[in-house]
C-alpha cells in the first residue's frame, strides 16, 4: 500500500485546505466523511465514510483505507470550535447526546483505535489539531465537547509517550486565531520533516 496522511472530518474548512494542501504536495490523502452517496465524491482528495454513531463504522476505518491502498502512516484528528458551533447550532436539551457522541464519544473511540494502531505496528504519527471555542462561546455543548477534545489529545500522546516506541511520534497543535494558510503550511512542513516538533504532551 502507499504511504498516506488520514485527516479528520470533510466538514471543516480546515481539513479541507490542509487535505488539498498535502494532495498537492504529491502526497495520498483520505479525509472521514460523514456521508458518501453512490456517486464518487466531487472532492479532488479520497474520502470514507465514518458514521460517527456506530462501532462497526469505526473499526472499519482501517479496511476502507486498505481497500483504497492508502496505509495511513499519518494520522490527524481535527476539532475546530467554531465551526462545530454552526454545525451543531441547536442546544437544546434534545441535542446534547447527539453533539456528545459526534464529537466527544467518536473522537476518544477513534484516537484509541489510532493510537492502538500505531503501537502495535511501532510506527506512525498522530496529530491533533485543536480550535477552541470561545469562552463564553453561546454553545455549552461544543464547548464542553472542545475541552474533552483536549483531554482525550492530551491523555493519548502521554500513553503513546509511556509505550516508549520511538517510531511513533505524537503532536499537539493549537490554532490560534483564523491565519489558517499559515497553520496548514506548517502542519504540512511538520509532516515533510523525518521528526516531528519535539514538545511532549504540550501544544505547540
Amino acid at each position: 500500500m502507499d504511504s498516506g496522511i488520514f485527516i479528520t472530518d470533510n466538514r471543516l474548512k480546515f481539513s479541507q485546505d490542509l487535505a488539498n494542501r498535502l494532495r498537492d504536495k504529491g502526497l495520498k490523502v483520505c479525509l472521514t466523511s460523514e456521508y458518501r452517496g453512490d456517486d464518487e465524491t466531487k472532492s479532488t482528495t479520497t474520502e470514507i465514510e465514518w458514521n460517527r454513531s456506530s462501532l462497526f463504522s469505526l473499526q472499519a476505518i482501517p479496511l476502507k483505507l486498505k481497500n483504497i491502498n492508502i496505509a495511513a502512516d499519518t494520522s490527524v484528528l481535527v476539532f475546530d470550535a467554531p465551526a462545530y458551533s454552526k454545525i451543531y447550532s441547536v442546544t437544546e436539551a434534545l441535542s446534547i447526546d447527539k453533539t456528545i457522541s459526534d464529537l466527544v464519544s467518536a473522537n476518544a473511540a477513534l484516537s484509541l483505535v489510532l493510537k492502538n494502531y500505531y503501537i502495535k505496528k511501532a510506527q506512525g504519527r498522530l496529530i491533533f489539531v485543536h480550535r477552541d471555542a470561545d469562552i463564553p462561546c453561546g454553545n455549552p455543548n461544543v464547548s464542553a465537547a472542545s475541552a474533552a477534545f483536549a483531554r482525550i489529545a492530551e491523555e493519548t500522546v502521554d500513553a503513546v509517550r509511556k509505550a516508549d516506541l520511538p517510531g511513533v511520534q505524537t503532536l499537539l497543535v493549537r490554532l490560534e486565531g483564523f491565519e489558517d494558510e499559515v497553520f496548514a503550511d506548517w502542519i504540512c512542513n511538520q509532516i515533510a520533516s523525518p521528526v516531528l516538533s519535539r514538545s511532549p504532551g504540550r501544544w505547540v
